[in-house]
């Protein structure tokens, strides 16, 4: 038996966009506060751990469900 690889691995259309699109949250610095993501962008640690230092938080529904978190904004 022959095993072949791709010459070329990347990510889905919507999986790049999507973390394309956290990049993009960040640099432009437009949201003050926490930064959610609901359920995890893909299956890689290494993409979950950069999304982690660059500061977002990665939420279950259960997290919601159980009201893990607050995300509720604080009106002053």
């Amino acid at each position: 038996m022959e095993i072949k690889r791709a010459e070329k691995m990347g990510f889905c259309f919507g999986v790049a966009g999507a973390i394309n699109l956290c990049n993009k949250v960040v640099s432009e610095k437009k949201f003050e506060g926490r930064l959610f993501i609901l359920g995890m962008l893909v299956h890689n640690k290494n993409v979950t751990s950069d999304m982690e230092k660059k500061g977002f938080i990665t939420l279950s529904e259960e997290d919601l469900k159980e009201g893990k978190i607050n995300l509720q904004k604080k009106i002053q």
